[in-house]
Order: structure tokens, then C-alpha cells, then sequence
């Protein structure tokens, strides 16, 4: 399968398998820009993992064009150190079983 996949990431509409379309990704346009949304997507591990660990160049606050996504808003995955770190501490307790 070397023809681009049809890229939709709706998949409560379109209810499709999208791991097919994420390996022809990884393969073949492992750093997708969304023209639709401005999104970056980034299929492979390396990639994803030095794009966490660079808070100087790369950050989970969403912009002010994205505001109007507030229902899906998450502080621990929409914040960048020291925020997050800091709600992290916060919340860590709960979710920590009893010695």
C-alpha cells in the first residue's frame, strides 16, 4: 500500500481501524501536519519521546485558537513543567495504593 490514506481523524464518525493509516504513517509521513486543525502528529516513538522531553521548544498549552475545545481540556496533559509537575504531586496520592 503505497497511495496515501485517506487522513481522517475522526473516528467516532468515521468509525474506522485506524492502524492501517498510522503504519502507512510511520512509513511513509511519520510527522503529519492536520491542514484542518494545524495539529502535528507524530507516529513514531523516538519522535514522540523527544518532543515530550523538550519543554523549551515543544508545549502541551493549547493555543487560543483551540479555546473552544474546553469540554476536553485536562491540566496534567494541557500543562508544561513546573505547572504540571506541580498538579502531578497533587493528584499523585490518589491514585497511590496504601502501604
Amino acid at each position: 500500500m503505497n497511495a496515501a490514506p485517506v487522513l481522517d481523524f475522526d473516528l467516532a464518525r468515521t468509525n474506522v481501524n485506524p492502524y492501517d493509516t498510522y503504519r502507512w504513517m510511520r512509513d511513509h509521513d511519520p510527522v503529519h501536519l492536520d491542514e484542518r486543525t494545524g495539529e502535528y502528529l507524530l507516529t513514531r516513538y523516538a519522535d514522540v519521546h523527544a518532543v515530550g522531553m523538550d519543554h523549551a521548544r515543544f508545549s502541551n498549552v493549547l493555543p487560543d485558537v483551540l479555546e473552544g475545545r474546553a469540554e476536553s481540556y485536562s491540566p496534567l496533559r494541557e500543562e508544561d513543567p513546573p505547572r504540571h509537575t506541580m498538579l502531578r504531586k497533587v493528584v499523585a496520592p490518589l491514585f497511590t495504593p496504601p502501604a
